[in-house]
């Protein structure tokens, strides 16, 4: 289950993708905020508290890796979205839920959802042993 108060993050390089899960999400959370890169997603991420954020894990402006550690340092529950998963293996890695493009709407939903039930915590904690 999606909280209505939620506040989302979308760190995806094309933007019919952002505005497909923007469109999808609209009416499930209060704020949806995107960013096309890595350096946008850290300036919104400075600016805002977010609950959730979806990932791809290759941009064109580095990896995303340093960012997800510092969202989920702040309690921000992580969505991991890739063609694929092998080009960032450290992202991969993970303990998180993840979704591969192309998906289909009713996967992104589902996938969302995992990822605001997955505790932090044990996200931080594989972190912190690897």
């Amino acid at each position: 289950m999606i909280p209505p108060s939620s506040s989302l993050l979308i760190i995806e390089d094309q933007p019919e993708i952002c505005d497909l899960i923007e469109l999808s999400l609209l009416d499930k959370v209060e704020q949806i905020h995107i960013a096309h890169s890595v350096s946008t997603a850290c300036h919104l991420q400075s600016k805002y508290r977010f609950d959730v954020a979806i990932v791809d894990s290759c941009l064109p402006d580095g990896d995303p890796y340093p960012l997800v550690k510092e969202l989920l340092a702040q309690q921000c529950k992580v969505l991991l979205m890739s063609g694929n998963f092998e080009l960032n293996k450290r992202l991969a890695r993970l303990p998180l839920p993840r979704i591969e493009k192309p998906f289909r709407l009713p996967t992104l939903m589902k996938s969302v959802e995992q990822a605001f039930e997955i505790p932090v915590t044990k996200t931080l904690q594989a972190l912190n042993s690897a």
